[in-house]
């Protein structure tokens, strides 16, 4: 038992050695930039790619970060942004097999993501436009054909990304209950449901405060994304570890010491995030 107790103790150490040795710069593509800007990287395609997509990163910590300081909380401006900035990010730092993209070679896939991209940026600065007027044409029914459009390409999209992250579960659950929107109708009670038709299904999903641009997209963008950022300083300055070295030394010794460290480590982070996700983001790795 003691001998399997070390041998525990000894890998929770080496663990929080690899925590201790790891740097921001040192993940793609921030990664890839710090060895630009130190001159082992010379300027090439795929490095201005790997440049975009930190410059999107800034981009988007600035923006989130300024919303909640000077309170602006536009409904039709926030979220929309706040989708192009992360679902874009997602576009360049997910492949095709929901791996990490590695940026060392470009290919005919990224002129995909491009247009993809392109589609999405149409998609979700579109609402910002005139947002009185985009909220308006879905609250009379008089929606036009780009509205249908832009609905469709923003739906597919982020379709597509739920593949990249989270793989083909979540792809069927999405159209099972796709399915049964539309074609719902069609069963018998008590499972049937008033008939919807294609383009009110998209223009709900797209142009209404109940689905795209919904609950929990504005929590995401106006309180999860400031823990993130949070968690996110906390890594890079290494006050995480500190929380996670305290909690090794509390229970790290003990019989069902990693479970310990974890909850421990989790609970610190809690008094300070008051985020889950947070949680997850700073504490998670380690867990």
């Amino acid at each position: 038992m003691t001998e399997s107790t070390d041998t525990t103790q000894e890998e929770l150490v080496e663990s929080v050695k690899q925590l201790e040795e790891e740097d921001i710069f040192k993940r793609p593509p921030a990664r890839e930039t710090w060895r630009f800007l130190d001159g082992e990287r010379e300027l090439s395609p795929s490095m201005v790619l790997v440049f975009l997509v930190f410059l999107g990163g800034v981009a988007a910590s600035v923006w989130h970060i300024y919303t909640a300081a000077a309170g602006y909380a536009q409904f039709f401006v926030t979220r929309p942004i706040h989708v192009l900035l992360i679902v874009g990010l997602g576009l360049f730092l997910y492949d095709w097999n929901g791996e990490t993209r590695s940026f060392e070679s470009l290919s005919w896939r990224l002129g995909v993501d491009v247009l993809l991209y392109a589609g999405l940026a149409a998609a979700t600065i579109y609402p910002t436009l005139e947002p009185t007027a985009f909220a308006q044409r879905y609250q009379f029914a008089s929606y036009t054909t780009i509205d249908l459009l832009l609905g469709v390409v923003i739906t597919a999209i982020i379709v597509e990304m739920v593949l990249r992250v989270l793989g083909y579960a979540f792809l069927v659950f999405i159209l099972v209950f796709v399915a049964y929107t539309l074609y719902g109708t069609n069963l018998p009670q008590p499972f049937g449901h008033a008939a919807v038709g294609p383009a009110e299904f998209v223009t709900f999903e797209y142009m209404s405060i109940h689905g795209i641009w919904g609950v929990p997209i504005g929590v995401m963008a106006k309180y999860v994304m400031l823990f993130i950022l949070f968690g996110a300083f906390l890594d890079s300055t290494k006050g995480g570890l500190l929380i996670q070295r305290f909690g090794n030394k509390v229970t790290g010794g003990s019989a069902g010491g990693p479970a310990k460290v974890a909850v421990v480590t989790s609970s610190l982070m809690g008094m300070i995030s008051g985020s889950a996700l947070a949680n997850v983001t700073t504490t998670g790795s380690f867990t």
